[in-house]
């Protein structure tokens, strides 16, 4: 699949090198839809002696699947300071706990007491695991994103293999972006670099057309290791492991 883009990401190498189909084109266009209708949590902020941090909830969908994330943004005695090193994404709990101070959590310096009153931290292991918003007693039910047949259903009409969704401040509405640029979410967490472009490939020859719409050239293409290895499996996945003989 070759691979056109003004910008360069961090799966842009192995799209260059390794071209399984010839006659597909990816035209890599960031477009963006204002005001995006969605409901996601609140941004947070935690205090830590002179350091504080901001906890902003964003989404990313790919390849037909939804990551809730957080993006964590590191500043001091009170200014956030929005550069590279001082920003950090989080798409399970556990990692998100390694970006913050273990002695704020376990102590409660600074703000942590009001996180902690307010079960914060539970509504952040929620969202990253389920994509579920902040339970309110007004609400009748809780929405869980990970699973929301709306997101879903924006790779079929924008055609598209990924997305963001964001907001640039906790006045403004979100902002649904296409094609961003994934090293700059630290997707690289989630998909390593060849992985990640081979779910891509699969994904926009195969998934996002009918099957009649495949021409015989680009389906003689996609073997049956490549959409493996594009929903996440190996050549071990299925493999049973090797018995001593008697």
């Amino acid at each position: 699949m070759r691979l056109v883009s003004k910008l360069h990401d961090y799966y842009d190498g192995v799209a260059r090198n390794t071209i399984h189909d010839k006659t597909h084109t990816f035209v890599r266009e960031q477009r963006y839809i204002e005001n995006f209708d969605i409901s996601m949590l609140y941004f947070s902020d935690l205090e830590y002696k002179d350091i504080t941090y901001t906890v902003e909830p964003e989404i990313v969908g790919f390849c037909g699947k939804i990551y809730p994330c957080v993006r964590i943004v590191k500043g001091s005695n009170g200014v956030v300071y929005d550069a590279p090193d001082k920003i950090f994404y989080a798409y399970d709990f556990e990692t998100f706990k390694s970006f913050i101070p273990n002695d704020a959590i376990e102590r409660g310096y600074g703000r942590i007491r009001v996180w902690r009153r307010t079960s914060e931290l539970g509504n952040i292991k929620a969202w990253l695991e389920y994509g579920r918003e902040r339970s309110s007693w007004y609400k009748e039910t809780i929405t869980e994103l990970k699973n929301d047949p709306k997101l879903k259903k924006v790779f079929m009409d924008e055609k598209v293999a990924y997305f963001h969704i964001n907001r640039v401040n906790r006045r403004s509405k979100y902002t649904l972006q296409t094609y961003p640029l994934l090293k700059d979410l630290q997707f690289y967490k989630v998909f390593e670099t060849y992985s990640c472009f081979q779910a891509i490939e699969y994904y926009l020859t195969n998934e996002l057309v009918k099957p009649d719409e495949i021409p015989p050239e680009i389906q003689a293409t996609i073997t049956d290791g490549l959409k493996a290895q594009a929903h996440g499996f190996n050549k071990l996945s299925f493999r049973k492991e090797p018995t001593k003989k008697k």
